[in-house]
């Protein structure tokens, strides 16, 4: 599903590894998405892509590396890596979307 940023949020999962960002719908569909997981997971992503953070939960978005997810999530997967950070994150209201990569 790709939604117009203005609709999109971020959800953040911090490991020892590092932040890891996965771009949603919206809000509300991961709220719902986390007590019904019938609703399937492409209605709920942007995208399966999978970012790094360069600071805290502001700084740009760069994509993650299979070796990164591997040692943060034990797989490199990412359907299970956007399942286990959008289940663990912390949703993030929208903010202009930085990196290499626009979304």
């Amino acid at each position: 599903m790709s939604s117009g940023p203005a609709n999109q949020t971020r959800v953040v999962c911090q490991t020892d590894i590092a932040s890891f960002v996965v771009i949603g719908a919206s809000e509300n569909i991961i709220k719902s998405w986390r007590t019904d997981k019938t609703i399937p997971l492409t209605e709920v992503v942007d995208s399966f892509q999978v970012f790094t953070l360069t600071k805290g939960s502001e700084g740009e978005l760069f994509k993650a590396s299979k070796q990164q997810l591997e040692n943060a999530f034990g797989t490199s997967k990412d359907v299970d890596v956007c399942a286990k950070i959008l289940s663990e994150g912390k949703i993030s209201p929208h903010r202009q979307h930085t990196g290499n990569k626009e979304v």
